[in-house]
């Protein structure tokens, strides 16, 4: 199972990964701004 996850990572591409980050800090940002105003 850790052989097959390491190969699908390896196997994205890179703008796969760049949107999943962007998502992610996209998210935090969000919960960090909710969390000020409440």
């Amino acid at each position: 199972m850790l052989e097959g996850d390491a190969y699908s990572l390896r196997g994205m591409r890179r703008s796969d990964v760049s949107k999943a980050t962007l998502a992610w800090k996209n998210a935090a940002v969000k919960s960090y701004f909710a969390t000020l105003t409440n």
